[in-house]
């Protein structure tokens, strides 16, 4: 399986995870703490309403100040996962489609290096490779 195929698994499988945490954990706040019992699928809509910074209709008002903290906590992880998405999946993904693809061998060159940037590093491996007088 590709690394792009691999990683966009894994980052929807850690977002589903995120979202039925924030739902159980939104079921007992506001069971126990609000007094205003939600069901699962309520809970999975303003799970999902906050990590995407959609919204939420028209359950907005919390009184409970772990509620209140639990909510804002949940509205900056959300925003945070949106800009973890581009440079752990996104970018990656492609860099990867897009990428010029070097060979690795060339069956007429022998005992020469094919380099592809250049930069300091660089300049101090040539300088190590080159024949010695």
């Amino acid at each position: 399986m590709l690394r792009a195929h691999k990683r966009f698994f894994v980052m929807a499988g850690a977002l589903v995870a995120i979202l039925l945490v924030l739902a159980l954990l939104y079921m007992l706040g506001m069971n126990y703490l609000e007094g205003k019992p939600r069901n699962f699928w309520q809970a999975l809509q303003w799970a999902a309403g906050t990590t995407s910074t959609t919204g939420y209709g028209s359950d907005t008002s919390w009184q409970h100040p772990v509620m209140v903290i639990f909510v804002v906590f949940t509205q900056f992880m959300g925003v945070t996962l949106i800009f973890m998405v581009l440079p752990i999946y996104l970018i990656p993904f492609l860099e990867e489609r897009f990428e010029t693809k070097l060979p690795n061998e060339s069956a007429s060159a022998r005992n020469h290096v094919v380099i592809f940037d250049y930069g300091p590093t660089v300049a101090t491996l040539i300088t190590d490779l080159a024949p010695q007088k």
